[in-house]
């Protein structure tokens, strides 16, 4: 049976027009086609599990194959990241929908800047913001991995952050599996998580450079300095804040 495409007008005797390829029955939106449209857009229906296992196993020369020879066989890494936060952050809201953890809950109880509504107000829009706070501890990272401990190296800067931004997505991921752990023992185990998170770092970024000892020293002190630059910067911030709220307080 011969119809016309509504999309270019051609005559068309198949599903597809061979024209235009458009469907010549197009399906009616619901939800299902909703999540196959996002899932279809970030590649998730063929790439994120995938992604996952070849992160878990070969992280080094997954990243390596992802800068230098295919960039289709998994998620590019800012989405990557980005849909693992997303996932630590619907978990993180679910499981704990005060904002705060376990430990944070009851080490605030303890300290005297509880009453301090700028500081609370911070340490609960960090979480919202864990997204943006990866990406430019990545790139801390990223600048002492390229310009200090190896930039004998070819890769450049960017280069070296997409590897740190498919770090930071297993980090979250790392941490999403620690938030069920806290929840179901009541007990918080995140710094335990913390330093897995720390130990596939140094593994990643020695395994993409050669994966000799030297390498592993080196990703183990780019990842140290990187936090202690980010912490300096954090600690200047929160000081800031607390010197502003306290003199807002006297006004």
């Amino acid at each position: 049976m011969t119809t016309t495409c509504k999309n270019c007008g051609k005559p068309v005797s198949e599903n597809y027009c061979a024209h235009c390829g458009e469907k010549i029955n197009l399906p009616r939106i619901n939800g299902t086609f909703i999540f196959s449209e996002i899932a279809d857009n970030i590649n998730l229906k063929k790439g994120f599990l995938y992604t996952v296992k070849e992160l878990i196993i070969r992280p080094g020369k997954t990243a390596r194959i992802f800068l230098l020879e295919n960039r289709k066989k998994i998620i590019k890494p800012i989405t990557f990241l980005i849909v693992c936060t997303f996932i630590f952050g619907i978990m993180d809201n679910f499981l704990f929908p005060s904002g705060l953890s376990i430990s944070e809950s009851s080490e605030l109880k303890t300290k005297e800047f509880h009453d301090n509504e700028a500081v609370m107000e911070l340490l609960k829009k960090s979480k919202d913001y864990i997204s943006y706070i990866n990406i430019i501890f990545s790139i801390f990272i990223s600048f002492w991995v390229k310009y200090i401990f190896f930039r004998k190296h070819s890769y450049s800067f960017w280069e070296v952050a997409v590897v740190l931004f498919y770090i930071g997505g297993i980090q979250m991921l790392i941490s999403s599996i620690f938030l069920i752990i806290n929840y179901s023992t009541s007990h918080d185990y995140s710094i335990i998580g913390t330093f897995i998170g720390i130990i596939y770092s140094v593994w990643v970024l020695g395994q993409f450079f050669n994966g000799k000892f030297k390498s592993y020293f080196h990703a183990f002190l780019s990842i140290l300095l990187g936090y202690l630059s980010l912490i300096i910067i954090g600690l200047t911030l929160l000081v800031f804040i607390i010197v502003i709220a306290g003199i807002n307080g006297h006004l």
